[in-house]
């Protein structure tokens, strides 16, 4: 072969293998961007679902400080005349839960016992809660509105907890406790994505006991299915592992039946 054919085969090869390393680093350089848009998205949607939380804890608050600054309820409170509240509150709170998901309404004495559930008056009154529900008991015992998600008997709910107050000093506390329902639509709405609310089984079995068991199918991993937008879609792409490594936000590759998740 002479110097000028092994001059054209040495470009050749040069210019082949250009393309090549050209081409795989186009290709990574695609995958590395398309993979660091599902991250974007994922945090955006993770940043979403925290807005609409903390937009339902406002909420709770909102309506928990109107309750617990009514004259008329302070009184009946402060006389412990169940009936009162009752009479006074309930229809605006039927109305509270079926047309914004409103789940939760109770009074609470000092330091957390239960004094009148608003959607269940028969039930619970005069129980101790001390041993699970803290807002409540940070709530009666410095006079300071609590927010936040917590357990109760009647399961896992975005509370707001603020005190009753009157002439007399500290008479007990109210609380709200919200859904996560209008969490859960409003990310569906403006992300498209499917969204879940699971927690640990064991604590819920042993708190929320005005709660009635779910179907075994929807406890994975130890945890127990609160709310879903669509549990067919949801369902195949849960796992004892997925829960296991839940502890933050975090991005997972999942086919099912041929299609990525």
């Amino acid at each position: 072969m002479n110097i000028k054919w092994k001059s054209q085969l040495l470009l050749f090869m040069v210019a082949i293998t250009t393309s090549v390393l050209s081409a795989y680093s186009g290709f990574e350089a695609n995958n590395a961007m398309i993979e660091n848009a599902k991250k974007r998205e994922l945090n955006i949607t993770a940043t979403l679902i925290q807005n609409n939380i903390n937009e339902q804890i406002n909420k709770a608050a909102a309506r928990a400080s109107m309750v617990s600054s009514l004259p008329s309820i302070k009184q009946a409170f402060r006389a412990k005349d169940r009936e009162a509240i009752a009479s006074r509150l309930l229809p605006a709170m039927i109305v509270q839960r079926d047309q914004f998901g409103v789940r939760e309404g109770q009074f609470i004495l000092p330091p957390a016992i239960s004094f009148l559930r608003i959607y269940a008056l028969k039930d619970g009154h005069g129980e101790d809660l001390s041993g699970f529900r803290q807002m409540i008991l940070v709530a009666n015992r410095t006079g300071e509105p609590q927010r936040g998600m917590e357990i109760g008997r009647r399961g896992l709910s975005i509370r707001a907890v603020y005190p009753v107050k009157d002439d007399g000093g500290l008479i007990g506390s109210f609380e709200i406790g919200m859904s996560f329902s209008s969490v859960l639509t409003q990310t569906k709405a403006n992300t498209g994505f499917d969204v879940g609310v699971f927690i640990d089984d064991k604590l819920m079995t042993e708190v929320a006991t005005l709660n009635p068991r779910p179907d075994s199918e929807r406890i994975i991993g130890g945890h127990q299915t609160i709310e879903v937008t669509d549990w067919a879609a949801i369902k195949p792409l849960l796992s004892p592992a997925i829960f296991a490594k839940s502890r933050d936000v975090s991005f997972d590759l999942l086919t099912v039946n041929g299609t990525a998740y």
